[in-house]
Parts: structure tokens; C-alpha cells; sequence
């Protein structure tokens, strides 16, 4: 709500008053409250949007619509939004984990899918999960770093720069929620030895007027520059088992 120039200018109070960029006098208090019945109303239309048609919405996006609602949680001042985005995570997360656990499917996806780091971040029950977790970790040899990545380190060099993104989203996983269940499933390498791959990984802007499907460098598998860092060969990997 703007306060007009006259009012702003003789005894308003500075803590709950601020100008916008085009030095207009603004009420902080009504400000936050338009804020937070906008944060009410997108959380009311994406919950309803995520649980009709029998959670379908939910189960297409997996784990990704649950933590919208952890990062409000998380993000959040207001005690109401706060406690309101918690209670949404939670449900979201644990109508996501009986989905996840009734599924047969045996792949590299659905190991990926059960690693559901938002659980322990709520506090919630991770029993099932990691049960889940480890039966595909050992059903699938994953005690390879190479059959979990579909890489070994010593050939990171030769991954194509569209691979890369999927690969280091994976290596994230893998070292949080090591992180997290101390070092439950153990791999051979990480995201240190990853970035240090990436430092000789060469980067070109395409061609004017050249799709990227058609440009060779985005499908080179190995970077044109030989030389690697002095410090990177040198050193011990902390994911070595």
C-alpha cells in the first residue's frame, strides 16, 4: 500500500516504512501480508494441483513437488507459512514413498528415485527407503562405481558434454546422502574428482546459426586440451572405499 508523499514525509516511522526505487513510501506490514496470502494461495492451487486425478501430477514430477514445499518451509519467516509448508512436504513426500515402494521396476532410475533426501531433512521415518535402497543397490552390483555412473574414473574424460549434467546429478545424490547415512553406499569417486575432470573440459559458444544438434563440438567425447591439474593427480580421493 503506497503512502502518500505528504504522510511520508512528516513522522513516519522509518522501521515500518521504505521506499521503492522511484522513492515512493511503502507500509511494510501490509506489504508482508500481501506477500503471504500470495505464498497461501500458490501453495493451495499446487497441492490441489499435485493431488488430483488420483496424485498423478505428483508421481510424474516425483520428488522435485515435495520439495517446492520444503524449501518454503525452509526459506520461510512467517510461522504460519512455515508449519503450513512442513505439513504439506511431509504428506506429499510419504503419499511419493508408497508409490515408490510399490514399484517392481529394478533400474538405475528407480535406485535413483528412492533416494529421497527430503525425509531425513523433515524428519521423518527413512527405514523403508533405505531398506528399498539397498536391495536395488545390491540387486544391480552398484558396489561398481562404474555400473551405478555407467562410467569409471579414469574414462571421466571422455564423457560428452551433454552427459555430463545427468552424471553430476547423480554423483550429487550419491555424496549427500552419503553424507547424510554415513557413507551407506560407498563409491570409488565423486564430485571432487568430477570438477577436477571438468577444469580440462573445453567450452565454445556455437557457430552463428548452428543447432546444437549439428555442432561436433557438442558431441566430442573428449576435450582437445591434454594437460591436467598437477594437484588433481596427485591427490587422494575420499571416496575410495
Amino acid at each position: 500500500a503506497r503512502v502518500p508523499e505528504a504522510a511520508s514525509t512528516k513522522g513516519a516511522d522509518l522501521g515500518s516504512h521504505a521506499r521503492d526505487m522511484h522513492g515512493n513510501m511503502h507500509h511494510l506490514p501490509t506489504l508482508r501480508s500481501r506477500r503471504n496470502r500470495a505464498i497461501f494461495k500458490g501453495m493451495k492451487f499446487m497441492t490441489h494441483l499435485l493431488i488430483e486425478n488420483s496424485l498423478k501430477v505428483l508421481y510424474d514430477i516425483g520428488d522435485d513437488a515435495p520439495n517446492i514445499f520444503f524449501e518454503i518451509w525452509y526459506t520461510s519467516a512467517n510461522s504460519t507459512v512455515h508449519t503450513r509448508a512442513k505439513d504439506t512436504a511431509r504428506t506429499l513426500t510419504e503419499k511419493l514413498e508408497e508409490k515408490l515402494l510399490e514399484r517392481a521396476d529394478v533400474s538405475r532410475d528407480a535406485f535413483f528415485e528412492v533416494m529421497l533426501r527430503i525425509k531425513h531433512e523433515i524428519e521423518l521415518e527413512c527405514g523403508p527407503l533405505l531398506a528399498q535402497s539397498d536391495r536395488l543397490w545390491a540387486r544391480l552390483g552398484y558396489k561398481d562405481t562404474r555400473a551405478l555412473y555407467g562410467v569409471k574414473r579414469e574414462d571421466l574424460g571422455g564423457v560428452s558434454v551433454e552427459d555430463w549434467l545427468m552424471l553430476l546429478l547423480r554423483i550429487l545424490i550419491m555424496d549427500y546422502n552419503n553424507i547424510l547415512f554415513g557413507n551407506r553406499w560407498r563409491t570409488s569417486y565423486g564430485m571432487r574428482e568430477a570438477f577436477v575432470t571438468l577444469q580440462s573440459l573445453e567450452l565454445a559458444p556455437l557457430p552463428p546459426g548452428v543447432p546444437a544438434e549439428q555442432c561436433p563440438a557438442m558431441h566430442s567425447g573428449r576435450s582437445t586440451t591434454a594437460s591436467t591439474s598437477p594437484r588433481a593427480s596427485s591427490s587422494a580421493s575420499p571416496h575410495t572405499a
